[in-house]
C-alpha cells in the first residue's frame, strides 16, 4: 500500500515538473482585465482567510470603485473595519503588479503593509516593525522578539536580493521554492504590527509575478491545510506540504488567469 507522504511527494513532483513545462513555454504577463478578476478574487478569498466577513460582490464593487475612483471612493471613507481592510489589500496589489517587474527587497514588503492601512484609521501604523512580543494564535512557533525584529529582516533582505541575483539561473520550481522558504520566514518574524499574514502573501505573490508566475490565492476552505503546511514547516523545517500547496494553488490560478492573458 502506498503511503499518505508518498502519494504527497508525488502530487508535488507532478506539479513541479508542470511548473516548470509552464515556465518553459508561457510567459504570464496579466492584462489589466486579468489583474482586475485576480484581485477581485484575491481581495474576497484572502480577507475570508483572515476572519473578515465580506461577500464577492461586494469585493468585486470595492475593487472597481477604487480603480475608477482611488483614494476619492466612498469606499475609502467607510467607518466600517472589514470595508476598510478590503480597501487596503485592494491598494496593496495595486502595488503587486505595478512594481513586481523591478528589483524586489524587504522594503516593499514595509510599504505593502503601508498600503495594506492606507485608509485605517491610523494610517501611521501602517510599515512600522511591532514594538512588543506578540503570540500568534494557533501556532506552533514563538514570533522573533521585537528588539531583533530589524536585525532579522536585515539578514532576510539579504536572501531575496540574492535570490533576485540568481533568478535567471534556477528553475521555475526551484525559484518557487525558495520564494515559498522566504514566505514562511516572514511569517515567523510577523514584523508588524497588524496584517502580517497579507503582507507576507502579498509579496510572496511580487516575487512570483518576478518570474512571470501566477499568483496565489488560497480559498477559505483551503485555510486549515495552508496553515497546517505551516504549522508543520514551524516545527520541522520541513516544506514539503507547503510546496505541495503553493503549487497546486500556483496552477489552478494559472489556469484561470492564462484564459485572458493569451
Amino acid at each position: 500500500m502506498i503511503s499518505i507522504n508518498t502519494k504527497r511527494l508525488h502530487l508535488r513532483n507532478l506539479a513541479q515538473n508542470d511548473a516548470d513545462v509552464i515556465g518553459d513555454n508561457f510567459k504570464l504577463k496579466p492584462t489589466e482585465y486579468a489583474c482586475q478578476k485576480f484581485k477581485t478574487e484575491y481581495v474576497f478569498h484572502d480577507s475570508r482567510l483572515e476572519g473578515v466577513d465580506i461577500e464577492l460582490e461586494t469585493a468585486a464593487a470595492i475593487v472597481t470603485d477604487l480603480r475608477l475612483y482611488k483614494q476619492e471612493s466612498e469606499y475609502c471613507k467607510e467607518e466600517n473595519q472589514n470595508i476598510i481592510e478590503v480597501a487596503g489589500l485592494t491598494f496593496a496589489y495595486d502595488y503587486v503588479f505595478r512594481e513586481s517587474e523591478t528589483a524586489l527587497s524587504i522594503y516593499d514588503a514595509k510599504h505593502l503593509n503601508e498600503m495594506l492601512f492606507c485608509t485605517a484609521p491610523c494610517p501611521e501604523y501602517g510599515g512600522r516593525y511591532r514594538e512588543s512580543n506578540t503570540l500568534v494564535l494557533g501556532a506552533k512557533f514563538e514570533t522573533v522578539d521585537y528588539q531583533k525584529i530589524p536585525e532579522e529582516m536585515y539578514f532576510l533582505d539579504k536572501d531575496i536580493k540574492k535570490l533576485m541575483d540568481e533568478c535567471d539561473g534556477l528553475s521555475l520550481s526551484e525559484y518557487i521554492e525558495r520564494v515559498i522558504q522566504i514566505h514562511h520566514r516572514m511569517t515567523v518574524i510577523h514584523a508588524f504590527r497588524d496584517g502580517n499574514g497579507r503582507t507576507t502573501r502579498a509579496f510572496a505573490n511580487m516575487m512570483l509575478l518576478k518570474r512571470h508566475v501566477s499568483p496565489v490565492f488560497f480559498k477559505n476552505q483551503e485555510k486549515n491545510e495552508y496553515k497546517e503546511a505551516l504549522k508543520i514547516a514551524d516545527t520541522t523545517d520541513l516544506y514539503e506540504l507547503l510546496y505541495e500547496r503553493f503549487f497546486k494553488s500556483i496552477l489552478n490560478s494559472f489556469a484561470e488567469l492564462s484564459d485572458f492573458t493569451m
